[in-house]
Formats: structure tokens, C-alpha cells, sequence
């Protein structure tokens, strides 16, 4: 099946996307779950906690964008971030604490 489907259309390489950075992009799109204020200190990463599902941070149409300034409009948050908030509890991430990289 998928060898003739692939007869069907052109063979288009995919691109490669931009580089992340750590001055221009997210922490959650660098992989920093924690939280998303990050400061650097002595040359490490200060990540204040703030444990959050990632329809908090980014929207899902525009992932680079803006941070929602109100993540409830996507109709899947809620669920998310409940599960996400109660795991972040249960495995003592208490937000405002501090973590290294």
C-alpha cells in the first residue's frame, strides 16, 4: 500500500527546522519542563519551578509565539494541565523553588 501511495506524490525532503536557542526560544521548546522563567547564573541555567503542561507555555498553532495569556481557551488544557499539576505535587515540585542545569 504505501509503495504505491508513494508513486502518488513527489519525493519532497523534509527541512530542517531552526535551531533552538537559549536566548530566542521557549524553555519548553529547549526541553526545560520545570518552568518557564530561566535565568543564568554563574553560567548555569536558574529554572524557578513552575510545572505546567505544555498548552501553558505555547500555542499549539504557533509554538514560537506569544505564551497564551490564557491557556484555558484550548480546550484541551484543562484536562492536561490537571493530570500534569498533580503530578508535579505528588513528586514534590513546589512552585518557586529553584533547580540548576
Amino acid at each position: 500500500y504505501f509503495n504505491y501511495a508513494l508513486t502518488l506524490y513527489p519525493d519532497k525532503p523534509f527541512q530542517e527546522p531552526p535551531l533552538l536557542t537559549r536566548d530566542t526560544d521557549k524553555p519548553i521548546l529547549r526541553g526545560i519542563w520545570q518552568g518557564g522563567d530561566v535565568t543564568n547564573e554563574n553560567g548555569r541555567e536558574k529554572i524557578t519551578v513552575n510545572v505546567h503542561s505544555i498548552l501553558y507555555w505555547l500555542d499549539k498553532k504557533d509554538p514560537r509565539g506569544a505564551v497564551p495569556s490564557n491557556p484555558a481557551n484550548d480546550p484541551q488544557f484543562t484536562r492536561w494541565e490537571y493530570g500534569v499539576r498533580r503530578w508535579a505535587a505528588q513528586n514534590g515540585f513546589n512552585d518557586g523553588s529553584y533547580i540548576y542545569r
